[in-house]
């Protein structure tokens, strides 16, 4: 009996030669080990690139859609300008003697020698609009 468990040991190696022996498994072993650090340094480098083609597209993007949005202000001021200068034609808004300037919604009216001056008002834009007034 002694010597078939000194065989049977003989013919198994030892538990560190049946390592060197073997293949590894799947995620493991040296091999593997070095693509996860090629895989990290991949998705790193394509995430910063991501990141630079992101930054470009908004730094081109944004001064059109700044331009665009003054663009729609000066001509929402001008229709404002002229909305009072149609009341006051109409009207419906008055302008007392005392007064040199009269608030009137988005527009402001302002008298001035010899003239009106209606400023329209949206965001960051101002439009005039000036009425000669008649002579009496």
């Amino acid at each position: 009996m002694g010597e078939e468990n000194q065989i049977q040991h003989r013919k198994s190696p030892p538990p560190h030669i049946e390592y060197l022996n073997s293949k590894p498994k799947l995620g493991e072993g040296p091999i593997l080990t070095c693509r996860r650090g090629v895989a990290l340094a991949t998705v790193l480098a394509l995430g910063a690139l991501l990141a630079v083609l992101t930054m470009a597209v908004v730094a081109c993007v944004l001064p059109h859609y700044r331009a665009h949005n003054f663009e729609q202000d000066q001509i929402q001021a001008y229709w404002n300008a002229r909305a009072g200068a149609e009341a006051y034609l109409a009207g419906t808004v008055h302008l007392p003697a005392e007064k040199s300037s009269l608030k009137v919604g988005s527009c402001t009216l302002t008298r001035e020698p010899g003239r009106l001056v209606f400023e329209g008002r949206s965001g960051r834009a101002r439009e005039r609009v000036v009425l000669r007034e008649a002579q009496p």
